[in-house]
C-alpha cells in the first residue's frame, strides 16, 4: 500500500529547533490544516556522519496555514534546519488502514520477498498477521505517521546472500513517526526489529515482544533514529541482543539469554562523532559475551564518538564474560544499582581515550559486584569520578583500581575478601 509524496516547496528561512512555525515558504497554495507534510533539508542528521544518503527530515502535521508564506505545525522541529535544500512536501497518504488476520507464506531463502510494505501512510495498523519466509522484510513501515504492528508472528527473515543487510522482521524507516511495535513473536530473523533510513525514524516504541534465534543483533536501530524506546522485550539464543546506534534511546526492562556477543551495546558507524541520551535501565542478561557496552572509542575504522548523558542503572548481568559493563569515552555517565555476578576480568570498566582526552563526570553508586576475575571496578583516564556505596564481594584483584584519574571521590562502599589488599 502506498500514498504519494508531493513536489518540493522551497523554504527560504531556517527553522530553529523546537520551532513550530515555518516561514519563508515559497507558496502555501494547496496546503491546509491537517495535511501531513515532510520538512527536510540536505544536512546530515547526526554530528560527524560521513555518508551522504542520510538527510535531516521530519514528518509533521499542519496546524494552521497562517499566510501565503507561513505555516504552523502541531509539533516543534526536533532538529534545527538550515536553508540548504530546505523544503516542505505534502503527503497524500494511504490512511486509516487495518491489515488483520492474514497468513503470508513467502518464498523463503533466496526469494527476496517482502510480506507487507506501507509507504507514505497515516494511521496504519497491522495486527494478528503470520509471515514466514519473507527473506527481505516481513513488515515495513516507510514514511508512516502513526502506525502499529501488534500480535504478529514473524519467522525466517534471514537475508541470505545475495540480499545482504536486510532480513528484518519489522523495519521502521524513512522518517516514520509515532510507531508502536507490540506483542509480536519473532524467530530466525537477521533482526527482529530495526530502523533508520534516509530520514530519521522517530518516536518508536518497541514493547513486550519476544524473539528467538537472530542472525545479527536481535533488536537494532541505526543512524539515524531518535527517541526510540525498547521496553520489556526478550531475546533468547541470539547472535547479539541490542545494538543501539541512534540518539536519545531508552532500553528498559528487557532480557537477553544466551547471546553469542553483546547483550546490550551502544555504538555508532558512518563517521558519527557524538551520541546523546543513551539509557540502559533495569535490563537483565544471562550468558552473553560481553554484557553491556557503551563504546565511544575508535573501532573498525570509525572515529572516536563521545557519549553524552549515559545512564546505566538497575541492570542485572550474570555470566557475561570478561567485563560485563564497559563504558568508553563519555561526558556525563551514571552507573548505579547494577548487579554483576561473575566476570573473568573487571566487572565494571570505564575508560577515556588517553590522559589528554579523558572521559568526564562519572557517578558510580550502589552497585553490587560478585566474583570479579580481576579488580571489580577499574577506571582509566576518567576525570571527576564519584564512587560511593555498594558492595564488592571476593574480587580476584582490588575492589577499586584507578589509573590516571583526576578529581576522584571514594566514599562509603564495602569490599569483602579482595584477592589483593
Amino acid at each position: 500500500a502506498a500514498g504519494t509524496l508531493g513536489s518540493a516547496i522551497t523554504v527560504s528561512n531556517a527553522v530553529a529547533q523546537w520551532s513550530r512555525t515555518v516561514t519563508g515558504v515559497s507558496s502555501t497554495t494547496g496546503l491546509a490544516a491537517g495535511d501531513l507534510v515532510l520538512l527536510s533539508n540536505d544536512e546530515r542528521p547526526v554530528p560527524g556522519m560521513t555518508r551522504t544518503d542520510r538527510d535531516k527530515g521530519e514528518l509533521n502535521v499542519i496546524q494552521s496555514v497562517d499566510s501565503s508564506t507561513q505555516v504552523t505545525l502541531i509539533s516543534g522541529a526536533l532538529q534545527a534546519m538550515g536553508t540548504t535544500g530546505l523544503t516542505l512536501k505534502k503527503l497524500t497518504p494511504v490512511e486509516n488502514v487495518t491489515i488483520r488476520g492474514l497468513r503470508i507464506l513467502a518464498g523463503g531463502v533466496g526469494s527476496a520477498h517482502n510480506g507487507i510494505q506501507v509507504r507514505y501512510g497515516r494511521n496504519i495498523t497491522v495486527r494478528d498477521v503470520t509471515i514466514d519466509g519473507a527473506e527481505d522484510i516481513a513488515i515495513g513501515l516507510n514514511t508512516v505517521w502513526n502506525g502499529k504492528v501488534q500480535s504478529c508472528s514473524i519467522s525466517n527473515s534471514s537475508s541470505p546472500t545475495p540480499l545482504g543487510n536486510t532480513g528484518y522482521g519489522v523495519a521502521v524507516v524513512e522518517g516514520s513517526r509515532h510507531i508502536l511495535v507490540e506483542g509480536n513473536h519473532f524467530y530466525n530473523c537477521r533482526h527482529f526489529v530495526a530502523g533508520g533510513g534516509f530520514w530519521p525514524a522517530v518516536f518508536v516504541d518497541v514493547v513486550n515482544n519476544h524473539g528467538r534465534k537472530s542472525l545479527n543483533a536481535a533488536w537494532d536501530c541505526h543512524e539515524s533514529t531518535f527517541y526510540w524506546t525498547y521496553k520489556d522485550n526478550t531475546a533468547v539464543g541470539v547472535s547479539s541482543g541490542f545494538i543501539i546506534r541512534g540518539q536519545y534511546i531508552t532500553v528498559e526492562g528487557n532480557e537477553v539469554i544466551d547471546a553469542g556477543t553483546h547483550a546490550y551495546r551502544a555504538r555508532t558507524y558512518d563517521g558519527v562523532t557524538e551520541q546523546r541520551g543513551i539509557r540502559f535501565i533495569d535490563n537483565r542478561a544471562t550468558h552473553a559475551l560481553p554484557g553491556l557496552e557503551v563504546d565511544g572509542r575508535a573501532s573498525g575504522g570509525e572515529p572516536n564518538c563521545i557519549k553524552v548523558g549515559v545512564e546505566v542503572t538497575g541492570n542485572q548481568l550474570r555470566d557475561c564474560g570478561a567485563s560485563p559493563i564497559v563504558l568508553g569515552h563519555f561526558d556525563g555517565a551514571t552507573v548505579s544499582r547494577n548487579l554483576v555476578a561473575g566476570s573473568t576480568s573487571h566487572a565494571v570498566a570505564c575508560y577515556g581515550i588517553d590522559a589528554a582526552t579523558p572521559a568526564k563526570s562519572l557517578i558510580v553508586d550502589a552497585n553490587r559486584i560478585r566474583d570479579a576475575g580481576s579488580s571489580a571496578f577499574k577506571a582509566q583516564y576518567v576525570d571527576d569520578l564519584n564512587f560511593s556505596g555498594g558492595v564488592i564481594t571476593e574480587p580476584t584483584g582490588h575492589g577499586v583500581e584507578l589509573q590516571t584519574c583526576n578529581r576522584v571521590n571514594l566514599n562509603a562502599f564495602t569490599v569483602r575478601n579482595p584477592g589483593t589488599g
